[in-house]
């Protein structure tokens, strides 16, 4: 008889069960954070209502750009409108198309790189997303996440960009001319989002291309092929729009209105304005400069911890088991107790400095032509160069929040791939497995997401009060911190109890978010005017447009624009068209404080008066 052999562990089924126990890992923070966050995403008062309000009137046949101004590019609108349209108004509605998005992206960051890297590291980057990018609030109001952002071409431009860079990297692999195309297809669609998401695609794209195209030795006839496929691919999304905007707008009209994003975007004015003197961090550059150094020698030193940990135990390897738990275990309380010394939100000021020294290596590695992973290089080359570009906008004040929100998420899922694996993968003095390093690197991560899932917690707890009803509720501060709920919500009803359906009222300076959910649009063209769009529109032009209007209404509302250079309408922005407004209506009913005396949050409804000459 033959001999009986014992069954030995099954790779293929060991894999199937880390995978099955990565995915509920992550479908469980997926919806842990999701019901955390439950309609507590947008901000009640600024920026998300505009976003809704312009889907909303996008799907009622308004032409973006001409019947509505707009500082960004249209893709997102248009797609919004389109959910409106197919599935019904709402604000839940547009929070589950996006919540969508978010399960597709995370899909695609899981194999994104999963590609380069393994499972483990692929489940960490996605988890990173999802628990600290994809529903994160750290701070006061809202707006700064995947589900209701503040400007929804951000992070829909940064998604875009993802599936840009996955595609690139299936092209790096195979060479196939269809992948290619496909690339620079999908950067037509990111050239419609924000312009500094574009940018950063601009600044990447090409030179991986570049030397994509370089290592395949192409004679000279397909070189020319493949650029022009790649420049006919890229203008086919902005050239399909310009042809949309030219059946309703003169040729040159359309045009400017499709580069138009790029126009706003190098008004060097903005730079003199203190919100983005604070987001580039250009405020307190030498503080800004000490505190990235500072970061960056202290996460470096944590790693050469761990390194010489590891190095020691490789060289006893007789350890008992025990012990490296024990040391991954002191690690994590180290870690606990070291956040709650320092901000936590701080720690991602030194990416910028990590992802160029990082993208100097690959370029070295790449040129050398030494390396057999070359391929593999040329794609983490690109997405780091990528994600070192996006964070142009905030490189001396680089955090998770705010901005952040989007444009560090690149950044954090480099550096999460490199220390996971591959610094542990190549370092020298490891000298042998780096069972342990990659231990306590997953155990402090894991410290560090629970700090910020519990700030999270904290922040979204204070949200309990309901504003609106059906699927346009929005819950927003308890009364105890915040009016503002209780005074939106009675502003919207005495509105829908007392104003005839469908009739306009301009809102100013902010504020759409009462007319998408009373349904009175705004018949302006300009939806919102604080200090750069005053600046950009000119306050004569908008004053103009609301005289050729003359709406019926106006409601103003309270709105201290102090970060963006002037703190309230009418004192110190805006004073001829206050001043129009105080003769020709008068204030039907008010709602909280008076708006603009700095007492408090409050809410005016004024009527045009029947003997006012215009």
């Amino acid at each position: 008889m033959p001999e009986t052999l014992e069954a030995g562990p099954n790779p293929v089924s060991t894999d199937r069960w880390k995978a099955l126990l990565g995915f509920v890992i992550l479908a469980g923070a997926g919806v842990f954070m999701m019901s955390v966050s439950w309609l507590k995403w947008p901000d009640l008062v600024d920026d998300f209502g505009e976003q809704a309000y312009i889907a909303w009137q996008l799907s009622e046949g308004k032409i973006l750009y001409k019947d509505i101004a707009y500082l960004y590019g249209p893709f997102s609108g248009y797609v919004h409108a389109f959910i409106f349209k197919w599935f019904g108004l709402g604000l839940l509605t547009l929070a589950l198309f996006n919540i969508g998005v978010v399960v597709a992206l995370s899909f695609l960051i899981y194999l994104f790189i999963k590609q380069t890297s393994d499972g483990l590291t692929g489940t960490a980057c996605t988890l990173a997303f999802l628990n600290v990018f994809a529903f994160g609030q750290y701070k006061g109001g809202g707006n700064f996440n995947f589900v209701c952002a503040y400007v929804y071409e951000l992070p829909h431009g940064v998604a875009l960009s993802l599936v840009t860079l996955y595609l690139f990297s299936k092209f790096v692999k195979t060479g196939d001319r269809p992948w290619l195309m496909g690339v620079y297809f999908m950067a037509g669609l990111v050239f419609l989002t924000k312009p500094e998401v574009f940018l950063a695609l601009a600044l990447s794209l090409p030179v991986g291309t570049a030397f994509a195209l370089h290592g395949r030795s192409l004679d000279k006839k397909t070189w020319a092929l493949n650029i022009a496929g790649c420049m006919g691919s890229f203008l086919v999304p902005p050239f399909l729009f310009f042809l949309y905007l030219a059946f309703h707008l003169p040729a040159g009209q359309a045009f400017n209105y499709v580069i138009s994003p790029w126009i706003y975007v190098n008004n060097a004015s903005h730079l003199a304005l203190p919100l983005y003197q604070w987001v580039l961090g250009i405020d307190d550059i030498p503080a800004n400069l000490t505190r990235l150094f500072a970061y960056f020698l202290l996460g470096g030193s944590i790693v050469l911890a761990l390194t010489l940990i590891q190095g020691t135990l490789n060289r006893r390897p007789r350890v008992p088991k025990t012990i490296s738990i024990g040391l991954i275990l002191l690690c994590a309380v180290l870690m606990d107790l070291l956040l709650n010394k320092i901000p936590l939100l701080e720690l991602p000021r030194p990416l910028p400095l990590f992802l160029l020294v990082l993208v100097i290596y690959y370029l070295n590695e790449i040129v050398r032509k030494k390396n057999p992973d070359r391929k593999a290089l040329l794609i983490q080359c690109t997405f780091t160069l990528f994600s070192l570009a996006l964070l142009l906008k905030i490189i001396l004040n680089t955090r998770i929040y705010h901005y952040g929100f989007a444009l560090a998420l690149p950044g954090t899922l480099v550096f999460i791939r490199w220390v996971l694996y591959e610094y542990p993968r190549h370092n020298k003095f490891i000298g042998g497995p780096a069972q342990f390093f990659r231990a306590a690197v997953s155990v402090l991560g894991l410290v560090i997401l629970a700090h910020h899932v519990v700030l999270n917690y904290q922040v979204e707890g204070l949200k309990t009060y309901p504003v609106g009803t059906g699927r346009d509720v929005i819950l927003d501060y308890s009364p105890q911190f915040e009016t503002r709920g209780p005074i939106v919500a009675e502003t919207v009803r005495y509105i829908q109890d007392t104003i005839k359906p469908g009739a306009p009222i301009a809102t100013l300076p902010t504020g759409n978010i009462i007319n998408y959910m009373t349904r009175h649009p705004n018949p302006l063209r300009n939806p919102t005017l604080n200090p750069v769009e005053a600046d950009i529109v000119r306050e004569q032009q908008y004053l103009e447009n609301m005289r050729s209007v003359s709406p019926p209404y106006i409601l103003l509302v309270d709105t201290d624009a102090s970060f963006l250079g002037a703190r309230y309408l009418g004192k110190d922005y805006g004073r001829n068209i206050y001043q129009w407004i105080q003769i020709h209506y008068s204030v039907e009913k008010q709602f909280g404080q008076a708006p603009f005396q700095g007492k408090g949050f409050g809410i005016q409804l004024l009527r045009k008066k029947s003997s006012a000459k215009q």
